[in-house]
């Protein structure tokens, strides 16, 4: 079959019968060899029957094969037909398209049409409602111009009531000071007069129990007393049960009162003799506690006040100025949310005077509390508003005040505290003005009244303060740590008492707690040194405020040793010791005329070196031959005014015999002698308290147009807006020895 030029197919037979070989009829025509080769064999029924099913399979393709072809012609005349459909859609759509855009452009030119008229409408329509605002604002513009004509004459009006209120309160004001001196003085004349009453009983008293008679029947008299007892048994059995009742009520109070309910049930059930007190107040008779079903309870209007987020806190160790502090409150537009009054009077007075105010919603808190930082602290302590202020019962606001300080607080973020101007009330009625510099409140040179400033709390709980920290302490304080302090413009009323002193328990409590420093030099006196130590140790300003500076400038080491073992065991909160040449040795007792350069350059070099130590706001000067009184650093204290820069105690010139004090005129500067406490223009450094900003302002020098580093200080002191005061009943003692001073 291989080797064959035909087209043979070898065929493998099913079930293994063999091999045929398969070729077509034509092919076989054509080669007769091998078809009489063919045709000799002999073909097997499988074979046979194989090649059957092969032309049946063959004749079966060719017949899908046709049929597959008549259904693809068909399928391509409807394609074609699908076709040609498909163009005249295609030519359909364009025509529909074409005709929507004509239809769009036709829509579009209509809506266009439609706006325009529509807008010409709204044109029209704005025209006229603008010619209707046209007219309602020119109507506005006559109702306005008439309301401000009205308001400029209620402001005109307000501004005549308020001149008449301030003229009637200062009336007011004075008639309570001439009733206030009335009052006093009718006091003390009852109090003479009962003085002199007890006075003279007590002397009838005393003759007749000094009388002979007296004294002889004085038996007749015990042995009545004893039979009236024995002749009526009810007054022996009520006088026994007394003397035991007693006995047990002492027995019990001895062991700390055990038993309370006991105690109550014997005393006001058993012995019946004290009613049992409510812990609620019994009703009114012509009120009744439960309305009747058919009354229901009739519908009250109440007046709503605008209330500002601040707790006042008021110090009332002054009832009798109480009330109106009070009434300045709560005449305030906005109200304070919270006004607590702190009390430390036990006698009533103080529940009296603000018994009317407690259904306006001030509270009283009672404790043991003495100076004004305490009070501060206790009052801060226990309330909660954003802002805060604390008064004395010396000092009440203008009803406008609270509203000046809230408004800069609220626009303010960065001010801690705002504060007003004062005016004085009283024995002095000047006005303590600090509009002239709004934004330079400096706590170290001024120390305003606690009512005259209004805190921010967080600004306050960033100072952390304690039950020692003043008013100008605080402030200090807060300034150091960035906050601002901004002046209101409110007006703020303090009561001044006799001398001029603005307020007993204000001024004398807050500057107590203040710190200071006091500085002293010692030059090498030996006899001195015995007595400045003794005042040193006596001496009333509080020794746990007091920081003590000294500069030793005697060049002797037994005297310096003897310095330094005493300052080892002294009570002072701090002290530092210096030790320093500033001259010659004992320069301070040489002849004055001689050394006067080396002493005017050595006391300009000790007080620039004192005033570079210190940092307390007030410093207090001695010098080691100058012995004040007990209580002159306290004494001086109590002048401080907001513009007082230094308050000095008088001592004489050792030489000259005469006060240490000046004014300044046109030819330089003249002594004085004076009493009481006045403005003088300069005295010496012997006793002295001084503002410490001052000090920093001012350094000390020894040049020209004075010598003498005093001299020239206030003369520097006269272009600052402060004053120097002398308190000429502070006599100190200038020593020229152990022995004599003057």
């Amino acid at each position: 079959v291989k080797e064959s030029e035909l087209e043979l197919v070898p065929i493998f037979l099913p079930g293994g019968h063999g091999l045929g070989i398969l070729t077509s009829s034509q092919r076989l025509k054509k080669n007769s060899a091998l078809s009489s080769q063919f045709e000799n064999l002999r073909l097997s029924p499988i074979l046979n029957t194989h090649i059957d099913a092969i032309e049946h399979n063959r004749i079966r393709i060719l017949l899908d094969l046709q049929y597959i072809q008549q259904i693809a012609e068909t399928r391509h005349q409807e394609l074609s037909q699908l076709r040609c459909e498909q163009y005249d859609l295609t030519i359909t759509a364009e025509q529909l398209r074409n005709s929507n855009i004509n239809l769009s452009a036709a829509n579009e030119q209509l809506r266009t049409e439609k706006m325009r008229e529509q807008q010409r409408k709204e044109e029209a329509e704005k025209m006229r409602e603008e010619e209707k605002q046209l007219k309602e604002e020119a109507e506005k513009m006559r109702e306005e111009e008439k309301q401000l004509k009205e308001e400029a004459e209620k402001m005109r009006e307000e501004e005549q009531q308020k001149r008449k209120v301030e003229h009637r309160l200062r009336e007011e004001a004075e008639r309570m000071i001439v009733e206030e001196q009335r009052e006093k003085e009718e006091e003390k004349r009852l109090k003479d007069k009962a003085v002199r009453s007890l006075v003279e009983k007590e002397q009838l008293i005393k003759r007749i129990t000094q009388s002979l008679s007296w004294r002889w029947t004085d038996p007749l008299r015990r042995i009545d007393a004893a039979l009236r007892l024995l002749l009526k048994p009810r007054v022996l059995v009520n006088h026994l049960a007394h003397i035991t009742i007693g006995i047990l009520h002492d027995i019990w109070t001895d062991f700390g009162e055990p038993c309370p309910r006991l105690t109550r049930f014997i005393r006001h059930r058993l012995l019946k003799r004290w009613p049992p007190r409510s812990s609620l107040p019994a009703p009114h008779p012509q009120q009744s506690t439960q309305h009747p079903l058919h009354s229901p309870p009739k519908a009250t209007i109440t007046e709503t006040i605008e209330t500002a987020p601040i707790a006042v806190v008021v110090d009332a160790r002054e009832p009798e100025l109480l009330t109106r502090t009070i009434m300045s409150l709560l005449t305030q537009r906005p109200r304070p949310q919270d006004i607590l009054i702190l009390s430390p009077q036990t006698d009533g007075k103080v529940d009296h005077a603000i018994a009317p105010f407690l259904k306006n919603g001030v509270r009283m808190q009672k404790g043991m509390w003495k100076v004004v930082p305490e009070m501060f602290f206790a009052g801060f302590s226990q309330t909660i508003g954003r802002y805060f202020a604390y008064l004395t019962a010396e000092e009440h606001w203008h009803p406008t005040f609270l509203a000046a300080a809230i408004q800069i607080l609220e626009n303010k973020e960065d001010t801690g505290f705002v504060y007003g101007d004062t005016r004085l009330y009283g024995e002095r009625t000047d006005l303590i003005d600090r509009s002239k510099e709004p934004h330079t409140l400096d706590a170290t040179r001024e120390s305003p009244a606690p009512g005259a400033v209004v805190f921010r709390r967080d600004a306050l709980l960033q100072t952390y303060p304690t039950k020692t920290d003043d008013i100008g302490s605080i402030i200090h304080r807060m300034q150091s740590l960035g906050w601002k302090g901004l002046y209101s413009g409110g007006l703020h009323f303090l009561h001044t008492i006799k001398g001029g002193a603005m307020g007993s328990s204000l001024v004398s409590n807050t500057l107590r707690s203040v710190e200071a420093t006091l500085c002293l030099s010692l030059s090498g006196r030996e006899w001195a040194w015995p007595l400045t130590r003794a005042f040193l140790e006596r001496q009333q300003f509080p020794h746990d405020k007091l920081h003590l500076i000294i500069l030793d400038t005697s060049q002797e080491p037994l005297f310096s040793h003897q310095v330094r073992m005493w300052l080892g065991s002294c009570d002072y909160k701090s002290h530092t010791y210096l030790a320093e040449d500033v001259g010659p040795k004992n320069l301070a007792d040489m002849p004055r005329l001689e050394v006067i350069p080396d002493i005017q350059h050595a006391c300009a070099h000790i007080y620039n070196l004192f005033a570079r130590l210190i940092q307390t706001p007030y410093a207090f000067f001695l010098e080691d031959d100058v012995i004040p009184p007990n209580d002159a650093y306290v004494t001086l204290l109590k002048h401080f005014e907001p513009t007082t820069a230094t308050v000095s105690g008088i001592y004489c010139d050792r030489f000259k015999h005469r006060p240490i004090a000046w004014q300044w005129t046109k030819d330089g500067k003249d002594y004085v002698e004076d009493s009481g406490v006045t403005t003088i223009g300069g005295n010496g450094f012997g006793c002295l308290a001084v503002r410490s900003s001052y000090l920093k302002k001012a350094p000390f020098r020894t040049g020209p147009t004075w010598q003498n580093y005093d001299h020239n200080f206030y003369l520097d002191l006269r272009d600052e807006p402060a004053q120097a005061l002398m308190d000429w009943n502070c006599i100190c003692k200038h020593y020229l020895s152990a022995d004599t001073w003057v």
